[in-house]
């Protein structure tokens, strides 16, 4: 149903309490994702069977804030590699997330980085390209 999606998505992207979704698949002919009025550019919460974001991987995100929350089967963040710099970024209570190697683009954050409840994740190594969280 959303493979003829194709190009850039005006606003935010909203994916929540799917209980059942287990990718993304479809979207990946989005190639970029903006900001909607409220600042949200990525919102991915509550999804319990996801285990990927892939179809995003062709979707730039250069601002806004993205939001990876309560994803308990999601294991990586793969998909997300065109993420350069955001305004705020969560990523809470992935409890099987193992890996965010796939931020490994991301330069900045222009507010706050919140990254917790993860309890499969045993490295922040996938940053090593994040050189500013200014934060509150």
């Amino acid at each position: 149903a959303l493979a003829n999606l194709r190009g850039p998505l005006p606003t935010s992207l909203r994916v929540l309490g799917n209980p059942s979704l287990q990718s993304l698949d479809g979207l990946e002919g989005v190639t970029s994702i903006g900001v909607d009025d409220y600042g949200w550019v990525l919102m991915v919460m509550g999804n319990s069977a996801l285990e990927s974001l892939n179809g995003l991987r062709h979707a730039s995100m250069h601002e806004g804030i993205a939001m990876i929350d309560d994803n308990v089967a999601l294991t990586s963040l793969d998909g997300l590699e065109s993420v350069r710099s955001l305004t705020k970024l969560s990523v809470k209570g992935n409890i099987e997330l193992g890996s965010i190697s796939a931020l490994g683009n991301m330069s900045s954050i222009m507010g706050d980085m919140d990254v917790k409840r993860n309890y499969a994740l045993a490295s922040m190594d996938g940053l090593r390209s994040l050189h500013l969280v200014k934060g509150d």
